[in-house]
């Protein structure tokens, strides 16, 4: 909708909802397309939009956010083939542990074990399918790796934290131009890293993290964060 827009020469502005029917009220009113479309009017004209909590990424940091979360949904679906494939050989009486069978030492060991011919064919599509998507998987990564290397910010993120070479690529589709966020407060919150409190008069309860933001930059942090470990 967005691109639509633009092509037509309008300047877009996007808003998260919630914000926008926060600042609202709960009052109850009536509420058409066009009411809605005069109060988003009215808090632009009043400069209410906090349009850091809901951003329309340029064009080149989209093709990367594109290519970041197809790295990640191949990796999720090679995982959910080494589940499969660790819960075959497990009820076939060869426990091992999940990890080693995305390893070339784990592959090799799946390759000779002696096995039923009914059980081989099965384990042979599954390491199939894994291979498929390893080999897409390298791909993907090598273009979110030669993505971010011509930027300096990369390479000092690379030598301080120790985290995988895809993790900048990750974080920059995700975040994109830092110089947004005018405090270091709000990108915390546009992660949803921030803990959500419940206060009423001397009452204060602080509860679970408030998980507004994109759940795929928390799967990134929570990356480097454990490789960092």
């Amino acid at each position: 909708m967005a691109r639509g827009l633009q092509a037509h020469g309008f300047e877009v502005h996007l808003v998260d909802p919630g914000r926008a029917s926060a600042l609202r009220g709960r009052r109850r009113q009536p509420k058409s397309d066009r009411l809605g479309a005069r109060w988003l009017a009215l808090l632009l004209a009043r400069e209410l939009l906090s349009e850091w909590e809901a951003w329309l990424p340029p064009a080149e940091i989209q093709r990367l956010r594109d290519r970041a979360r197809l790295r990640k949904a191949l990796a999720g679906e090679r995982t959910g083939w080494a589940q499969r494939l660790h819960a075959l050989l497990a009820h076939e009486g060869w426990p091992c542990p999940r990890g080693r069978l995305l390893t070339k030492e784990g592959q090799r060991w799946v390759a000779a074990l002696e096995l039923d011919v009914h059980v081989r064919a099965q384990v042979d599509v599954i390491v199939a399918v894994m291979a498929a998507l390893e080999e897409q998987l390298e791909l993907v990564e090598g273009e979110l790796r030669r993505f971010p290397a011509a930027t300096s910010a990369a390479r000092r993120w690379r030598r301080s934290s120790g985290s995988p070479r895809s993790s900048p690529g990750h974080l920059l589709a995700e975040i994109g131009d830092a110089r947004r966020f005018q405090r270091p407060r709000q990108l915390v919150r546009a992660t949803g890293l921030d803990p959500s409190v419940i206060e009423s008069a001397q009452s204060r309860r602080g509860e679970r993290l408030a998980k507004q933001g994109s759940p795929r930059l928390r799967w990134a942090l929570g990356c480097c964060a454990a490789w960092r470990w």
